[in-house]
């Protein structure tokens, strides 16, 4: 069972106002405090260039208890995930699991920075957050991420888990960072008539 139920939408919550998406903002935050990683896990461009790793060995909680997870091999694998168009951003999540698995969460890609999201995921980014980290029976811990733009000048676009993600060449951007992109989670922020899903 995941940690965190989300519950159906309640009556007596405001469908569009800021009560709700302050709600849906709570309840991100707070799995994002029990589910992270409480020192830098180092992300990187793994052994194999077209895959992820870690290079540090580190502390992380899920549902609160604390894990610790030693750099052994390249456990972030992009393959299978949408090619990037030639100029397009794109975003990674970096998550593991209690047993140190580690699973890649995409964004959708655009030709604009900041309009990379995860509605893939769920339509606003509050849930998106939630349903990252309570996939799966036990749940998920963030660690870190990468964010690439294809050169737009190529002529070929990014295939994950072929292509390295090797800074240069077919990547004009490649930054690996830790810990979790707030970015995400800004947009929502302040807007009055945010439509979120039913919690």
């Amino acid at each position: 069972m995941a940690q965190v139920t989300v519950l159906p939408a309640r009556d007596d919550l405001p469908r569009d106002g800021m009560a709700r998406a302050v709600a849906g903002l709570t309840a991100a935050i707070t799995l994002l405090f029990m589910n992270h990683a409480l020192s830098q896990a180092g992300c990187d461009e793994g052994s194999d260039p077209a895959k992820a790793t870690t290079t540090n060995e580190f502390l992380y909680t899920i549902t609160g208890l604390i894990n610790r997870f030693e750099a052994t091999g390249d456990i972030f694998d992009l393959t299978g995930l949408t090619v990037v168009q030639p100029g397009e951003y794109q975003q990674y999540v970096f998550l593991v699991d209690h047993a140190g698995n580690g699973r890649v969460q995409e964004a959708v890609p655009s030709a604009f920075p900041n309009l990379v999201a995860f509605t893939n995921v769920a339509a606003n980014p509050y849930q998106a957050v939630c349903e990252m980290l309570n996939a799966g029976p036990d749940g998920w811990a963030v660690v870190g991420g990468l964010s690439i733009q294809v050169d737009p000048a190529s002529t070929v676009p990014f295939t994950p888990g072929v292509d390295p993600l090797t800074s240069g060449g077919l990547l004009t951007v490649r930054d690996f960072f830790d810990g979790f992109n707030g970015t995400i989670l800004l947009p929502a922020v302040g807007e009055e008539n945010l439509k979120l899903a039913a919690f």
